[in-house]
């Protein structure tokens, strides 16, 4: 019973093989086809993010609103930890008083909470918006680059995700004149 079960595994594991082989053959013919003649370049995503002026803007931007929040946000634990220390001494000195004022210490507690999710909100927004609009400057460029060049395919190449170009001859690199592109704005 178990015997045709594992020969037929091994029949469709040898035919799936085969056929994968057969598309991973298919493809690279293709690809040495598409070679021939298509003018193929690549962008190095990293190195435009660091050197491009619309995401040096967008960090930029970013970075001064972090930097605002954060500088908000240690006043606010500052005074908190002010009440807290106030709360201590009010335990020891006044039990009845101090149920009254924990309570109102919880609510501030809560709100500081909140705060600081919207602030998390606000600045999720920011990069967003920010980045999106230099995402949309970039992707504008590659056009214009890839016409002017006459160029049939971009690829990408990054460190940082999933790159798709593994070796390239530095002529198909177009990632400088993108980033002057961008940065002559």
């Amino acid at each position: 019973m178990i015997a045709p079960l594992i020969t037929s595994f091994k029949g469709l594991y040898h035919r799936a093989f085969v056929l994968c082989s057969l598309f991973v053959a298919v493809c690279l013919y293709s690809v040495s086809c598409l070679h021939a003649d298509t003018n193929i370049g690549y962008v190095d995503v990293d190195r435009v993010m660091q050197n491009a002026k619309p995401f040096k803007d967008a960090n930029k931007v970013l970075n001064t609103k972090r930097d605002e929040f954060e500088a908000e946000l240690i006043d606010l634990e500052k005074k908190l930890s002010k009440e807290n220390e106030k709360l201590v001494a009010l335990q020891k000195s006044k039990p009845d008083e101090f149920q009254k004022a924990y309570k109102f210490f919880q609510k501030k507690l809560r709100e500081a909470h909140e705060k600081l999710d919207v602030r998390k909100k606000t600045l999720r927004a920011i990069h967003d918006t920010e980045h999106g609009r230099a995402q949309r400057s970039f992707e504008k460029a590659v056009k214009v680059i890839a016409k002017k060049k006459s160029l049939d395919l971009v690829l990408s190449s990054s460190v940082l995700s999933q790159s798709l170009v593994l070796f390239a001859k530095k002529k198909l690199d177009v990632t400088n004149v993108i980033i002057s592109y961008l940065n002559k704005d």
